[in-house]
C-alpha cells in the first residue's frame, strides 16, 4: 500500500489542476479559486516527490503521471487563468501561447 502513496498525491495535484480549470471556466468571479488550485497542486507536488524519495518508490508510471499533472496544473491551468484575464481586458491574446509552451518545454528538457 505504501508504494501507492506518491501516485495518490500526484493524482491530488492533477485533481487540483482540473478543478482549477473548471473554476476558471465557470465564471470570472472564480478566477481566484483557480489561482488557489495552482498553489494546492504545488503542495501536492512537493509532497509526492518527498514521499517517493522517503519510501524509495520509483516506477515509470509515477514519473509519467507526475509530468502529466505538472503540465495540467502548472501549464494548462495558468494558461486558462491568463486567457480569462486577457478576455476581461483588451490586451493581445497571443501572450497565452507563451504561458502554455514554456512549462511544456521545461518538462521536455528533464
Amino acid at each position: 500500500m505504501e508504494k501507492h502513496i506518491p501516485n495518490l498525491l500526484t493524482l491530488g495535484n492533477l485533481f487540483c489542476g482540473f478543478l482549477g480549470i473548471l473554476f476558471c471556466l465557470e465564471g470570472d468571479s472564480n478566477l481566484a479559486w483557480g489561482g488557489m488550485m495552482v498553489f494546492a497542486g504545488a503542495t501536492f507536488d512537493v509532497f509526492d516527490g518527498m514521499s517517493a524519495r522517503m519510501l524509495k518508490v520509483n516506477n515509470p508510471i509515477g514519473g509519467e503521471l507526475d509530468s502529466l499533472a505538472d503540465v495540467v496544473t502548472f501549464g494548462l491551468l495558468p494558461s486558462v487563468i491568463v486567457y480569462k484575464l486577457l478576455a476581461l481586458s483588451q490586451v493581445d491574446w497571443m501572450y497565452l501561447f507563451y504561458t502554455d509552451d514554456i512549462p511544456v518545454l521545461a518538462l521536455i528538457s528533464f
